[in-house]
């Protein structure tokens, strides 16, 4: 206890100045109001800053910005690592960094906008990479809103912790409420409009452009920074047209998704069009199919293929934001459950202008065959129309998908065990080709389908199967793999590769540390579209005038002559023989 006495005793005694004491009490009071406020990163962030300021003042230090945020980052990376990743924290740093660049002596009003300026440069690529877009008019929602927050809000607010600490907090709840409530409805008004908010997200060479266009608009004067932000301009819309090119191939490019428990694939067809071979489930329409269509610039589905309505197959199709122009399924929920949400979905659909066209239809046809952009659809079951007798999985639509110089891909739904053996017999009787070169894996490897049969009659040489990393089904199974790995398929599956893309001859995972892929044989383009890989008979020769029919035998091959030397003079000309001329 006496140690302790004289340790206090020996404590400096606190400052005399006014000024030095109320800094110390302003840093205390910077933490205590971030506590209070719930702890947020930018909270911390700002309360960690002004605390390092303020002690510094009190100490008669001189303190620098860029020194103090650097501290007040450190310290809160030290205290909570798993916040700074998030986007609260760097959104935070970023805009405190471009507020150390306003340069006093303004009015508060043009000293307003410009801070609001500099924040919106500063953070538009993480906004755009964060959120899809960049609130433009979030520029007068900082100069409008927050200066009226900060003189009514934050005061009113410490009124009423006051007052509700003494009892009498009924006073100043209904007024703290009610501004609340106003200055929240005053935001909704700027943000309605959403001018910004649709950019599509930007490619790793766009990202580097525009943060280069963001420090030029910030630190570059004069005339260099409008010359340097027009060659940066230009250098966006290049790359963007770039892009757009890019991102829609002339060649057949198959991407079996990650979507989790469920089905989807896009289809880039040789001639342009998009093809959607179902559409996972509701929140993977959501966060994963409408994304990428707009990371890849498609802002129209030309054919969707639903091949049942389940939702793991059908529950994302209502979530994409994109017009479809066709539409196909096989039509067996509208006929029993017309009033479930997958019919619910499709008669919106048909209502908002798609042509939806049902398995009958589809089989009577061209016997199933329809040509789209350049490839062959060939509808292979149900068909010639949906079984009453089979449950939505085995009543599943099964497409082949060919074209020329391309590999084949069957989408075999979730067929099971008995659509796979009606499937076999059409194909052992001729009515049908299962050939392919890549399979879509039946019902995600349940052990109810992928039968022996029905993968000897596929013959492919890779097969992709779409599962959850965590999921209670077990799939695949592993008698499934079992048969694939005796069959020397290679097996690909979403849960461990990633999505899957297959492009001409190559399919390939997506997923970090599993780039290898595997190259496929394919047919030659003449039968690519044939059907079958039956040969071809030969064409008749086309005899010259005066010709016999009768092939003569082939008379040997003069052998040829030997390959002259490197340096080796030319018998059939010396240097003394003129080189001919034309006449």
């Amino acid at each position: 206890f006496g140690l302790l006495v004289r340790g206090l005793a020996s404590l400096p005694r606190p400052p005399r100045d006014p000024r030095r004491a109320a800094a110390l009490g302003a840093a205390l009071g910077s933490l205590a109001f971030a506590l209070l406020a719930g702890g947020a990163p930018s909270a911390w962030r700002a309360a960690l800053l002004m605390a390092a300021g303020l002690g510094l003042r009190a100490l008669r230090r001189r303190p620098r910005p860029s020194a103090l945020l650097a501290l007040a980052a450190l310290l809160f990376a030290l205290a909570a690592p798993k916040e700074v990743p998030g986007p609260a924290f760097l959104l935070s740093l970023v805009a405190t960094l471009a507020l150390l660049g306003v340069p006093p002596g303004h009015g508060p009003l043009r000293a307003a906008f410009e801070a609001s300026a500099r924040t919106l440069v500063a953070t538009a690529p993480l906004v755009l990479w964060i959120f899809g877009g960049v609130p433009l008019l979030g520029l007068l929602a900082n100069v409008a809103v927050v200066p009226v927050a900060v003189a009514l809000l934050v005061p009113l607010a410490f009124a009423h912790l006051l007052a509700a600490t003494l009892g009498v907090g009924a006073l100043t709840g209904a007024l703290f409420e009610a501004l609340s409530a106003a200055l929240a409805a005053w935001a909704e008004l700027f943000a309605a409009p959403e001018l910004g908010m649709a950019l599509p997200p930007p490619d790793l060479a766009q990202g580097v452009l525009l943060c280069l266009l963001c420090l030029v608009l910030l630190l570059a004067r004069g005339p260099r920074r409008v010359v340097l932000a027009l060659l940066l301009f230009a250098g966006l819309a290049g790359a963007e047209a770039h892009l757009r090119w890019r991102e829609q191939p002339r060649t057949l490019r198959v991407t079996f998704l990650d979507v989790g428990q469920g089905d989807a694939a896009l289809v880039d067809l040789p001639e342009g069009a998009l093809l959607l071979v179902d559409a996972g489930t509701a929140p993977a329409g959501q966060d994963v199919i409408a994304p990428l269509l707009r990371a890849r610039r498609r802002s129209t589905i030309d054919l969707a293929i639903v091949s049942h309505a389940h939702p793991d197959h059908i529950g994302g199709l209502a979530k994409l934001g994109v017009p479809i122009r066709e539409l196909w399924w096989p039509g067996q929920a509208r006929a029993e459950t017309p009033d479930a949400e997958a019919s619910r979905v499709v008669a919106a659909l048909a209502a908002s202008g798609t042509v939806v066209r049902e398995s009958s239809a589809l089989c009577a046809a061209s016997r199933g065959r329809h040509r789209r952009s350049g490839a062959l659809l060939e509808v292979l079951w149900p068909c010639p129309s949906w079984d009453p007798g089979y449950d939505l999985n085995d009543n599943s639509l099964v497409v082949r998908l060919e074209a020329p110089g391309a590999a084949r891909v069957l989408f075999a739904g979730d067929v099971e065990s008995l659509a796979e053996a009606e499937l076999v017999a059409g194909h052992h009787a001729g009515r049908l080709s299962l050939r392919a070169d890549v399979l879509k894996v039946p019902h995600h490897g349940s052990r109810t389908s992928s039968g022996l049969a029905f993968l000897r009659a596929v013959r492919p040489q890779a097969a992709v199967g779409s599962q959850a990393r965590f999921h209670r089904f077990g799939h695949p199974h592993a008698e499934v793999r079992g048969r694939y790995e005796a069959e020397e398929i290679a097996l690909f599956l979403t849960a461990r590769d990633g999505g899957v893309t297959l492009r001409e001859r190559r399919l390939e995972g997506a997923a970090l540390g599993r780039r290898a892929g595997t190259m496929l044989r394919i047919p030659r383009a003449a039968e690519a579209l044939s059907g079958n890989r039956r040969r071809r008979a030969p064409r008749p020769r086309r005899l010259r005038p005066g010709a016999s029919g009768s092939r003569s035998p082939r008379s040997p091959r003069p052998p040829r002559p030997a390959r002259r030397a490197r340096g080796a003079r030319n018998p059939r000309r010396t240097a003394h023989s003129p080189r001919p001329r034309p006449a």
